[in-house]
């Protein structure tokens, strides 16, 4: 019982994982310090905005009263009250100064008041008539603790008026407190004053708030922004989170991906060099990846990601081109059973393939396709309806133990890992694992996710292949902009020897004509 619970509470913590990676969302959040900067200045500039000519003034006044316990009419309770312990005279003033807070807070002092302003204050000031905004007012009562004082606050949009009604207010509460309680006990010790600036209208006080209000709403921001993009950007976040040595970073790229016979077109095309040598990067990091030390037999790659549309089948289908290229002898193998779509890319007809020899129906000559010199595309064929099965059976080892024997590279295109299993049937069987990441896309958690499921099933060791980073937003900061640099220079260093090499021809071209000029004069 106790391991079920343990098991339930591991997954809901995997569960969570899989959508928040708080380390990441914290150095988002830090990397758009500007927003909360921004926000800062912004509540600073609101702030004295507001305060110069939006917001209406608002003017405090305040009275001050005082009460002592003993004022009552009668001797007899005079008596009866300095007899008792002084614990419980605390507690009677304490009472009473509630009592009193009450009363100044009912409805019979606020109705006398009404009364006053409308019959004595509008009459001497008949501009506020018919001005409700003009005429409003607050009352608030303020105590110290342990003390028997109370301060009547009043606000208003007009000096006098706020002047009045405390003023008032201690008037009124003083014969209530005599008409009610019996008690002359009372006494207004400081009078109302008449304000002389706003007290909603200081700029020491407005600006400081402005400035924290909008330095908490852009941090705010800043959160919510690592909150809702919790994807890889770049290659030392994958380094840092993932913890897999990164093997190739393919730039951005608006490559219409699957479209017939794109990548031969793109490995021809020098407007797509600076692509390629970023694949030709990461054909040359292969070797460091492999764990195959015998001297027979070829390489097997598999290529896969977490979720579709990384661009795993056409980075597959170039690193493959491009080993051939190379010299070497490669097979091409769409294991990709659910959507596979290499016959699309390379634009191959019929339906055998993959499945076919799997099945037993087809012999690997039959199912394979030659595409270039050392370069051949085992399409996936017929798919069927049970690719786990298939790729579980003892046909699958005996198939790439064969295929070692007649290629020098096997690179395998597989499904996506997160959900589902034929990555993980084919991993143990492969020498390395090529794991795309696509920037801006997958969400560190499930991206941490495939790996593990592949990392408990097999040793075979995995490299990160981060595809379509966007120098333009993040390569100066992280410090690849140098590597593209590199490209610039390889460019330069090209067009440069080739014109040398014209230079070169035209000079022997001038030289023998020289000669032969020079020996038909000697003729």
């Amino acid at each position: 019982m106790e391991n079920e619970l343990t098991n339930t509470d591991q997954s809901q913590e995997n569960i969570f994982l899989n959508f928040f990676c708080f380390r990441n969302i914290l150095e988002t959040a830090i990397r758009y310090w500007k927003i909360a900067v921004l926000c800062a200045v912004l509540g600073v500039v609101t702030s004295f905005v507001l305060t110069k000519w939006v917001i209406t003034p608002i003017y405090m006044s305040k009275a001050t009263i005082f009460s002592w316990r003993d004022g009552g009419r009668s001797e007899e309770r005079n008596e009866r009250l300095k007899s008792t312990e002084d614990f419980r005279q605390l507690q009677m003033a304490q009472m009473l100064i509630n009592d009193y807070r009450a009363l100044l807070e009912s409805e019979r002092v606020g109705d006398a008041l009404k009364v006053l302003i409308e019959t004595d204050f509008l009459e001497k000031h008949p501009e506020l008539k018919g001005k409700p905004k003009k005429c409003w007012y607050s009352i608030s009562i303020e105590s110290k603790r342990e003390t028997r004082v109370l301060t009547i606050v009043s606000q208003a949009h007009d000096k006098e008026l706020a002047q009045y009604v405390a003023q008032k207010t201690a008037e009124i509460f003083k014969d209530k407190v005599e008409q009610v309680l019996h008690m002359n006990n009372v006494q207004i010790i400081d009078d109302a004053k008449l304000p002389t600036t706003p007290s909603n209208k200081s700029l020491k006080r407005n600006i400081p708030i402005g400035f924290v209000i909008g330095l908490g709403v852009g941090i705010a921001l800043a959160l919510l922004i690592g909150f809702t993009d919790q994807t890889i950007k770049n290659p030392e976040q994958a380094k840092r989170y993932l913890d897999i040595p990164v093997m190739g970073v393919i730039p951005k790229s608006k490559m219409p991906e699957n479209r017939a016979n794109l990548i031969l077109e793109m490995l021809d095309n020098p407007k797509s060099q600076e692509l390629v040598e970023a694949y030709r990067l990461l054909r040359t990091n292969l070797q460091y990846l492999s764990t195959k030390h015998s001297k027979t037999g070829g390489e097997i790659f598999m290529f896969t990601s977490s979720i579709p549309h990384e661009g795993k089948s056409s980075s597959i289908a170039l690193v493959s081109l491009l080993t051939a290229r190379a010299g070497k002898k490669v097979l091409l193998i769409d294991a990709d059973m659910h959507k596979p779509v290499q016959s699309r890319i390379f634009n191959l007809r019929g339906r055998t393939g993959f499945v076919s020899v799997l099945t037993g129906d087809k012999t690997i000559e039959e199912a394979v396709q030659h595409v270039e010199d050392s370069f051949d595309v085992m399409p996936c064929g017929p798919i069927p309806p049970n690719p786990s099965e298939l790729l579980m059976s003892e046909h699958m080892p005996k198939l790439l133990d064969e295929l070692r024997t007649k290629y020098d590279y096997i690179f395998i295109d597989t499904t996506p890992a997160l959900f589902l299993s034929d990555p993980l049937i084919i991993t143990p069987l492969v020498d390395g694992v090529l794991f795309l990441i696509a920037c801006s896309q997958t969400k560190i958690g499930m991206i941490q996710r495939s790996l593990r499921q592949m990392q408990q099933v097999s040793k075979t060791p995995i490299g990160l292949v981060i595809n379509q980073f966007d120098r333009g937003e993040v390569g100066n900061r992280y410090g690849y902009y140098g590597y593209y640099r590199y490209h610039n220079y390889y460019r330069y260093y090209r067009d440069y020897a080739n014109e040398d090499s014209v230079a070169d021809t035209g000079n022997a071209q001038s030289s023998a004509g020289t000669k032969a000029d020079g020996g038909q004069n000697k003729a």
